[in-house]
């Protein structure tokens, strides 16, 4: 079953929405859950001091303070409002791709077809071919650390130390690799998993992260927007 609490704030004016979806909850069994955070009557987490489903949840909310707690309710997802399609996309392909329950996929699959969204299929890049005047080098995926975007150019750097420079953007670049391998912590770096080394708390709920090898001398954060998206890969990818 599939949850979604976009409510209707007129019609539950004056009825308690956090108790209705908290009794809900209990009552019945659900895979997927969209939650608007800040709901008529409170924000939706307190739902979930009352209960903890098993299902899957995907927060929506037009503010980026609560990414951090959302991590700590499970998020899969944290949308921000307006919605971006592709990001919708992206958390709902991540959860068909974890979900094992034919029955589940089928019925996400045909909510995404009564919105009119379809899921997008994607071949993952294994190997980078890059050109040297006549000379031609093949990387393999499983040799970059990260791909980092400076001064408009592009390049990757593997875990050997090279450097190469790119043709391609960082933005087409994460859509043709390996989500569960490699993840754009912000929009200078995509970083490989493998050589993630240390997280810490960092500046206004940010997180600063630690590469094995160094990013330079940079301080590497990742934003308030995506600390829940990012700390769910790591959970489920590394």
């Amino acid at each position: 079953m599939i949850l979604a609490s976009w409510f209707n704030s007129k019609y539950f004016y004056k009825r308690n929405v956090l108790r209705v979806i908290a009794e809900f909850l209990k009552k019945n069994e659900v895979d997927l859950i969209f939650m608007d955070i800040q709901l008529t009557d409170g924000n939706s987490f307190n739902i979930f001091s009352q209960v903890n489903p098993s299902a899957y949840i995907i927060f929506t909310t037009a503010y980026d303070k609560y990414a951090l707690e959302a991590f700590e309710h499970n998020a899969i997802g944290y949308l921000l409002k307006p919605l971006n399609e592709d990001k919708f996309i992206s958390a709902v392909n991540k959860i068909m791709q974890l979900k094992e329950k034919t029955s589940f996929n089928e019925n996400l699959a045909s909510l995404l077809q009564q919105m009119n969204i379809k899921p997008k299929e994607k071949e993952i890049k294994r190997k980078f071919i890059l050109k040297f005047n006549d000379k031609i080098k093949i990387i393999d995926a499983n040799e970059i650390v990260y791909l980092v975007s400076e001064n408009r150019n592009c390049y990757l750097v593997t875990f050997s130390g090279d450097k190469y420079f790119m043709d391609d953007s960082l933005s087409k670049i994460i859509t043709e690799v390996d989500n569960t391998q490699f993840y754009p912590i912000n929009r200078s770096y995509i970083i490989n998993v493998a050589s993630l080394e240390n997280i810490e708390k960092y500046f206004n709920s940010t997180l600063k992260i630690t590469l094995n090898p160094k990013i330079n001398d940079d301080i590497v954060t990742i934003s308030r927007e995506n600390t829940a998206d990012f700390l769910h890969w790591i959970e489920i990818n590394n």
